[in-house]
């Protein structure tokens, strides 16, 4: 499975999904599509990817890694840092519904193409998924969902074929 936004699959017709060792990527299908919280969960069968472990509400001023596709180049990581995790009311991906949803303050450049990715603590572990990234004065401000949003969608009893940790994702 792999776990990104709402508004990176909306409106597609096919769904793939690449690796750093497969650039035709593989198909996948778009088994729960959640446009208020702004999450998609994919199945790719024969990803053949372990899922990533998520890791506990990091303290303010940890160091972290934005993960993500600026541009539609390669990967790149970035730093960032901490700065809290908030009750945010925001809109859905539709600009039509207000929603409130946990979300990691990220202190560090987040950019389009982030969106869909993990942030990751200095062991790897997820800490957030990214969505969004301030425009304004604050920029070098970024925002991801907090793991509680969205880690029951990718638990083995929500779908049957997930890694059966109770606490991991893929991406």
């Amino acid at each position: 499975l792999v776990v990104t936004n709402a508004h990176v699959v909306d409106g597609m017709t096919e769904v793939r999904v690449a690796t750093s060792q497969e650039w035709l990527g593989r198909s996948g299908t778009v088994e729960h599509f959640d446009p208020a919280l702004d999450v998609a969960v994919i199945r790719v069968p024969g990803l053949g990817r372990p899922p990533l472990a998520v890791a506990p509400a990091p303290e303010v001023g940890t160091a972290l890694a934005v993960a993500g596709y600026p541009g539609g180049a390669g990967i790149t990581v970035k730093a960032g840092r901490m700065r809290g995790i908030v009750q945010a009311n925001g809109l859905d991906i539709y600009g039509t519904t207000e929603v409130n949803r946990s979300v990691v303050v990220i202190e560090g450049m987040v950019v389009p193409g982030n969106s869909g990715g993990p942030v990751l603590d200095a062991q790897g572990r997820v800490v957030g998924l990214v969505f969004a990234a301030t425009t304004d004065e604050q920029a070098g401000t970024g925002y991801a969902l907090a793991p509680k949003e969205f880690v029951d969608l990718a638990r083995e009893e929500y779908v049957p074929t997930i890694a059966p940790s109770a606490h991991t994702c893929s991406q």
